[in-house]
């Protein structure tokens, strides 16, 4: 009988391995360019360029990560209607030419007041360099409503056809814009969550009372 207690010992110091399933990738382009970067990079070892990707992710501060995150969802959400990203001398972050659109993406609302007026300065740059395209200020969906609040006050700065909204809103606001029909619906949906918000703190009043 042969046994090698030195392997067993050396197998079990390494820990459980954990597998993940296999990643489908639906457009080819970017299947590609990973292939690509792992031959590049890893000699084709592809989990070793994940693992990379992980590493250079968590060394990231928070809220960097956050503005990643937050740029991805955007990106995902305007490409739909023919968005990208801006160019780089561009002083917003995302286009979307067809609805006359230009985005300025925001992951956290600055905690000094110094920042906070740089911020308002730089949409109000935006307003005056490109006249003829509205402004969404976007922030993620995540925020808190505290957060939110102080973010929506910007549309009283009387900036021109900014809009200020979280990424949902993102969505059904460029949707309107596709098609301007749709904002009828939209406005009704609306009143709709309002009036059933108004009867359900009613009826909490009343069973308070």
């Amino acid at each position: 009988m042969n046994e090698n207690p030195s392997s067993e010992r050396n197998s079990s110091d390494k820990g459980p391995e954990r597998r993940v399933k296999s990643v489908n990738f639906t457009e080819p382009d970017v299947f590609d360019f990973a292939m690509g970067r792992a031959d590049n990079l890893f000699g084709g070892n592809f989990s070793a360029y994940v693992m990379a990707l992980i590493e250079r992710d968590r060394s990231l501060g928070e809220s960097r990560r956050l503005l990643y995150d937050l740029e991805s969802q955007i990106m995902e959400i305007i490409k739909p209607f023919g968005g990208g990203d801006a160019a780089a001398q561009d002083p917003f972050d995302f286009s979307v030419p067809a609805l006359k659109l230009v985005i300025v993406a925001k992951s956290r609302f600055p905690r000094e007041r110094q920042v906070e007026y740089r911020m308002l300065s730089a949409i109000q740059k935006v307003s005056i360099t490109t006249p003829e395209n509205r402004i969404a200020l976007v922030f993620p969906e995540s925020l808190g409503a505290t957060e939110k609040e102080r973010f929506r006050q910007f549309e009283t700065a009387g900036i021109d056809g900014l809009r200020v909204c979280d990424t949902a809103e993102l969505k059904r606001y460029l949707t309107i814009l596709a098609d301007p029909s749709t904002s009828e619906l939209e406005q009704s949906l609306r009143l709709q969550e309002d009036g059933g918000e108004m009867l359900k703190n009613d009826t909490k009043s009343g069973r308070n009372a």
